[in-house]
């Protein structure tokens, strides 16, 4: 399976050409790992691509101009052979494009590219949409990677804090109703202190905690001694934060463009919450960062 690792003075990535997924990110001053090995024990992924769906639908079914399509949680993308398209020291640009297979399941002719980028001590995660089709499509596209916590691996994921960068100290967002697998509709409010919250235990046993409506530019995680050591720096309408299980030793980072259906909800493709609409020949293209503080 190729790898490829782009690297500066300062820090290295190294991503998977089958899926483009981010599996590495290091300082190179001390070979700290930032990111969570893919080990089944917890979860087996480090940062897969969110795409064409992000999120669940109700029945796990979908409908879109009279017809009913079945696709999986999260979309297909990232158990699909990409293409490079060029590699330098610091940049990496891999591809995906529709095929029967995706067609079966998601009736749109696209393709998806994905860029990496080194700069000083961040990495700029970079997608591409690309319409194919004379007509609108219709998608969600989201990231997921998974930060070690705490830092070092020594202690509890519980000694960490995660934090919000802005002057609100109460943040609204939603929980999965683990009854109907599905986004509820209750409001929750996450109260800061100094701009963080220290992770607890069960904080996430409804799955995800969802902050839609743009809330959060920067998220960081913060060790016991309340220093950041990541950020992520997002433009995303929804932020979300996940961890699998209490002793799991990482929380993902979730921007999403589009959701996983809602409780109640009984529409379309295209009337899901957040999902993005793109015309004919049309190119949607937006990033994150993960900055390492040093």
């Amino acid at each position: 399976m190729e790898h490829y690792v782009l690297e500066n003075e300062k820090i290295s990535a190294v991503i998977r050409e089958k899926s483009a997924e981010l599996i590495s990110l290091k300082r190179k001053d001390n070979g700290q790992e930032y990111l969570w090995n893919a080990d089944k024990k917890f979860w087996g992924w480090t940062s897969p691509i969110l795409f064409p769906a992000v999120g669940g639908f109700k029945d796990d079914q979908y409908r879109y101009q009279g017809k009913t399509y079945e696709l999986e949680k999260h979309g297909f993308a990232r158990r699909r052979n990409f293409k490079l398209e060029s590699k330098t020291e610091q940049e990496l640009w891999l591809s995906l494009e529709d095929d029967a297979e995706t067609y079966k399941v998601y009736p749109f002719h696209f393709r998806l590219e994905i860029g990496y980028r080194l700069k000083d001590t961040s990495l700029e995660v970079l997608w591409k949409v690309v319409n194919k089709d004379d007509t609108s499509m219709y998608f969600a596209i989201g990231g997921h990677p998974a930060i070690l916590c705490p830092a070092f691996g020594e202690g509890k994921k519980t000694d960490c804090y995660l934090g919000f960068e802005g002057e609100k100290e109460s943040w609204d967002y939603l929980m999965v109703d683990m009854e109907e697998l599905l986004i509820g509709n209750k409001i929750h409010k996450f109260e800061l202190k100094d701009g963080m919250h220290r992770i607890t235990e069960g904080m996430f046993d409804y799955d995800a905690l969802i902050f839609e409506d743009y809330q959060i530019k920067t998220a960081f995680l913060a060790g016991e001694d309340r220093k950041p050591y990541i950020k992520m720096h997002t433009e995303a309408p929804i932020l979300a934060f996940w961890s699998p299980q209490e002793e799991a030793p990482f929380i993902c980072f979730e921007p999403w463009f589009g959701r996983g259906d809602g409780v109640g909800f009984s529409g379309t493709l295209e009337e899901r919450a957040w999902e993005q609409k793109l015309e004919g020949k049309g190119t949607f293209a937006t990033s994150y960062e993960l900055e390492i503080i040093m």
